[in-house]
Formats: structure tokens, C-alpha cells, sequence
């Protein structure tokens, strides 16, 4: 996860430059990649061509999107 503290912190310092608001510029770094999260997950959830290479491609599916955002169950 050392990945996702990195783009936090830089996405939270550009916010920061715009908004001059540091708890401001945190929250929204948080919500934007918690929200980009949830897209990546349903995309995965509703994948007609991933469920063509998995032979329980809901279970998989599931499973994968469930990693990235793991609550929406």
C-alpha cells in the first residue's frame, strides 16, 4: 500500500496548492481515490471479458473487485 500513501500524499499536496486548505485538500484526495476505487471494482464486477478467462468468473470477479473495495459487499 505504499503506492496508494505516495499518490495519496501527492494528490493531497496539488489539491493543497489549489485550495490552500490542508484538512480540504486531504479529504478530497481521500474521497477521490476511494471513489476511483469503487469505479475500478464495478468495472471488474461487470466484465464481460474477464468473465470469458476465469471458469467461476463471478467468484473471481468478486474476489478481485472485493480487493481493491472491500466494502461494497
Amino acid at each position: 500500500m505504499a503506492e496508494e500513501a505516495e499518490l495519496f500524499e501527492n494528490l493531497a499536496a496539488m489539491e493543497y496548492r489549489i485550495c490552500g486548505d490542508q484538512a480540504k485538500a486531504r479529504e478530497f484526495a481521500r474521497r477521490f481515490l476511494d471513489e476511483h476505487a469503487h469505479a475500478l471494482a464495478e468495472k471488474i464486477r461487470n466484465s464481460k471479458r474477464l468473465r470469458d478467462y476465469t471458469d467461476d468468473h463471478m467468484s473471481d470477479c468478486n474476489m478481485a473487485a472485493d480487493e481493491i473495495d472491500p466494502e461494497v459487499f
